[in-house]
């Protein structure tokens, strides 16, 4: 990525779900506490920045 042969982009862990809504995220949630969305990209400096989002935790 921080080479720019990969684009930036969302990493989703397991047991999340993201919802998108004309091609924005709209919510995200998770069926764990510990989950997370990622947004992730090149910073310019040859290195990756990768920034963990909140999920609203399901109910059982």
């Amino acid at each position: 990525m921080a080479t720019g042969m990969v684009s930036a982009g969302w990493a989703i862990e397991d047991g999340v779900g993201a919802l998108f809504a004309d091609g924005r995220l709209d919510e995200a949630v998770s069926r764990t506490p510990e989950a997370r969305l990622h947004w992730v990209q090149a910073d310019g400096a040859d290195e990756a920045v990768e920034r963990a989002l909140p999920c609203r935790l399901l109910d059982e």
